[in-house]
């Protein structure tokens, strides 16, 4: 059990939520805007933590469950920003790499990046742009991920009911 001052100190679920959200965006607006090998070796290290995140949040619910409501909403709402940035994270690695268009155009565009990335994330695989030479090993990563994740999430919400 914990005690009222061990309640008052911990944050409301919505605002450590916020935080970690926050994070995730910053980390997107950073490596977009950083020029060269900089930004590009910050996408990579915003891709490991997020998903480290993510990782750890799926394996906590695996192994313990969840043990109230608001863990329950704070857990949803990270996992979720967690699910929606991480191609997003992606896409911004994408323009530093190369996406290309129908006509062979190097794509600069960040929507149509993310767009690209989440057609990738979830296999769907269009085939409307593709990977320049260079980001091909990108999308391996992204796919691979995409299934251990998207799995994991799954897991994790079949773990999470059948606690209740």
């Amino acid at each position: 059990m914990t005690s009222d001052a061990e309640n008052k100190k911990k944050l409301h679920p919505a605002i450590s939520a916020g935080i970690y959200i926050s994070l995730f965006a910053v980390m997107v607006v950073l490596s977009a805007n950083l020029t060269g090998r900089i930004g590009f070796i910050f996408g990579g290290i915003s891709i490991i933590l997020t998903s480290l995140l993510l990782f750890l949040i799926f394996s906590s619910i695996l192994s313990r469950g969840i043990e109230s409501a608001g863990s329950a909403i704070k857990i949803a709402i990270i996992s979720l920003a967690g699910i929606l940035m991480l191609p997003m994270h992606f896409a911004v690695m994408y323009l530093h790499l190369g996406i290309l268009d129908p006509a062979g155009s190097r794509v600069d565009s960040i929507w149509t990046a993310y767009y690209y990335s989440v057609v990738t994330w979830t296999t769907l695989g269009y085939g409307d742009f593709i990977p320049a030479p260079d980001a091909r090993w990108l999308v391996i990563i992204e796919v691979s991920l995409g299934y251990v994740l998207m799995a994991l999430l799954i897991a994790s919400f079949v773990r999470a009911m059948s606690s209740r």
